[in-house]
């Protein structure tokens, strides 16, 4: 682990128990910036079997994913890690969970589910974003 990923890492944790939670042990949901093939955002998302991640992006893709199951998600996360120059489209779609999906940020639309404008908290009459509307949606999430 690089120590970008190392201090990030430890702000998390001292962060987490501000708070009066623990990373380690309870599950809490994310979004991010990056991919598994990343140092900073792979590595970190290997941190803690606990990270429910509802939405991530990077420079190819957008990933939706309403309900993660913690575990199951950690899994597919440390095989994607293993593959050199992973990208969210090699994740496996099966796991993603109802509402949810991968979209290419070249796309000019991308449709949202009552399932993910509840995961990110959108107001009910947002029924698509262009990529980067998302990219912002999934910023400001809750």
């Amino acid at each position: 682990m690089g120590i970008t990923a190392r201090g990030a890492r430890e702000s998390v944790k001292r962060h987490f128990r501000a708070l009066g939670r623990d990373s380690q042990t309870q599950d809490f949901t994310a979004v991010g910036v990056g991919d598994m093939s990343g140092d900073v955002f792979g590595n970190g998302m290997l941190l803690s079997r606990h990270i429910r991640l509802v939405a991530a992006f990077d420079d190819r893709h957008s990933v939706l994913e309403p309900n993660p199951e913690a575990a199951t998600t950690f899994v597919e996360r440390e095989r994607l890690f293993t593959v050199p120059r992973s990208s969210w489209a090699d994740y496996d779609a099966k796991l993603i969970s109802k509402g949810g999906g991968i979209y290419p940020r070249s796309l000019k639309s991308i449709e949202i589910t009552p399932q993910v404008r509840e995961a990110l908290g959108l107001d009910d009459n947002v029924k698509a974003l262009s990529p980067n509307d998302l990219m912002s949606a999934i910023l400001k999430a809750p």
